[in-house]
């Protein structure tokens, strides 16, 4: 039987090359984008882009290299999972996985032809089969086989993928996810939505469910539900979803996702006053190619917000007009910048602020 990483199959992109110290060897391939390094003796620095089970590749795969255009050159087998670095520079040393990625009880708990990874044969076909995580007691693992395609459908449905959120133009969470295609979905599955909200560093989250929606309508997969719910301030609201199938067995959660509370509120009778100005972190960070930044306003006055790079030069000016008192957030789009470090700075009356923020690509 053969395995691999358990986090599923990923499309990946170069981040940057790095030169290594003591790994014995020229990582001369750009195994992600199938191009030569731009240095022979570098590095890529990789990072994960989007779970992709059809297409992807996984952490243990290893990857052909292309002849080198020069005298000597040869094809081999390039495996890269010995010489690669992380997004942030790190290097990983063991392609064995960690808590996020292992066959664990309560986060990846069934392998099946629907699953990332999928179970699939060594030309890489799915085949009908089903393995589960039953339990964990002290390291003796039950696992349980379905080897047909009638009883791989009696494992619960796989963990649902690629789970994000945004917010709408009213502070609402947007959430959407990847379809679950499982037929036991598709004919009278639903989806479980769940929420949490924590305001204060460590606090942990408690979920609740929020509601049940149904997977498919009209034949038609639902991957996106939009949260009514709006909070003030900077509390976070967590969100995660979990797949149901039609004969009631449920999924292990998705990843969690969050965001910063609802900041689009404009004072006025019944409202909170704001107690200061504040300039607050934006999120995600590091990010690619947006972000949002949250911002208090006090008192009416005239508002500038403005990006500028690590030099000082300015790079664009997202907010120049006046403004009541409330709370307030703005997206920023780097899409056209390169990779780095950039300052954003508030000044309303008397009030400057300014922090850092991390395009990453």
């Amino acid at each position: 039987m053969d395995m691999i990483a358990a986090d599923g199959l990923w499309q990946w992109s170069v981040v940057d090359w790095i030169t290594p110290v003591g790994l014995g060897g020229p990582a001369d391939w750009d195994c992600i984008n199938g191009r030569l390094s731009p240095d022979p003796q570098k590095l890529p620095i990789i990072k994960k882009v989007i779970t992709d089970r059809v297409y992807g590749r996984d952490e243990l795969q290893e990857v052909v290299r292309a002849q080198y255009p020069v005298p000597g050159s040869y094809y081999g087998i390039f495996y890269w999972w010995d010489k690669w670095y992380d997004e942030y520079g790190g290097r990983v040393e063991s392609p064995y996985g960690d808590s996020q990625d292992a066959f664990n009880i309560g986060y990846n708990q069934v392998f099946s032809k629907y699953s990332n990874p999928p179970t699939y044969d060594k030309l890489r076909n799915p085949i009908e089969m089903a393995v589960e995580l039953i339990s964990n007691n002290n390291g003796q693992f039950n696992l349980q086989f379905r080897m047909s395609s009638s009883t791989a459908l009696d494992a619960p449905p796989s963990k649902p993928q690629n789970l994000k959120v945004t917010i709408d133009a009213l502070g609402k969470s947007v959430l959407s996810w990847e379809a679950n295609n499982e037929p036991d979905i598709i004919t009278g599955g639903k989806y479980k939505i769940y929420r949490a909200e924590t305001c204060s560093p460590g606090e942990t989250p408690l979920f609740e469910l929020v509601t049940s929606i149904n997977a498919y309508v009209s034949g038609q997969p639902v991957t996106t539900y939009t949260d009514g719910a709006a909070r003030n301030g900077v509390c976070k609201l967590h969100y995660k979803i979990s797949a149901f199938d039609n004969t009631n067995k449920e999924s292990v959660p998705s990843d969690t996702v969050c965001r910063v509370g609802h900041l689009k509120k404009e004072s006025g009778k019944g409202s909170t006053p704001i107690a200061n100005y504040q300039l607050y972190n934006n999120y995600p960070n590091p990010f690619n190619p947006t972000t949002t930044i949250y911002y208090d306003v006090k008192d009416h006055g005239f508002v500038n917000l403005t990006i500028f790079d690590i030099l000082g030069r300015e790079v664009l000016n997202l907010v120049n007009e006046d403004k009541e008192e409330g709370q307030y957030s703005i997206d920023f789009d780097a899409s056209n910048l390169p990779s780095g470090v950039y300052i954003y700075t508030l000044r309303v009356n008397d009030f400057t602020a300014s922090k850092k923020m991390t395009v990453l690509k």
